[in-house]
């Protein structure tokens, strides 16, 4: 999913629509960064109930290397998701990634990476949020 092409962008718009979100969020809310060389990823997670999840994340592009970011979600071993960001050396994306849960409790495991040109992509560990 390109953020770029998907509007995700904030504005005083998309600031009302989160304060929305966080309003009506009925459960459990945690919140984590993680890093690495040229990318960061800040996402804060909720538990909404009825076996259902968000999490509200910002990825940024630290470094003027040339190279883009994206973050990898995953829920209670669901398949992944990949969120690409392609805004340049200190621009932000911001997304909304939803997903559900057959258990009561949940784990949210997410990562940020550099998508390296020519080589390795450069990745954090693995973080997770449980709830």
């Amino acid at each position: 999913m390109n953020l770029r092409q998907s509007a995700f962008r904030l504005s005083a718009v998309g600031a009302v629509a989160t304060a929305a979100v966080v309003c009506f969020s009925t459960s459990a809310f945690a919140g984590i960064a993680t890093s690495t060389t040229g990318a960061t990823l800040y996402c804060n997670t909720y538990n909404d109930g009825n076996f259902q999840g968000h999490a509200d994340c910002w990825l940024t592009d630290t470094q003027a290397d040339g190279d883009s970011v994206y973050a990898v979600m995953q829920a209670d071993g669901w398949g992944s998701r990949r969120y690409n960001w392609y805004g340049g050396n200190g621009t932000t994306g911001v997304f909304t990634d939803n997903f559900g849960s057959d258990v009561v409790d949940w784990d949210y495991h997410y990562k940020v990476c550099r998508d390296v040109s020519f080589g390795s992509d450069n990745c954090s560990d693995w973080v997770h949020i449980s709830a």
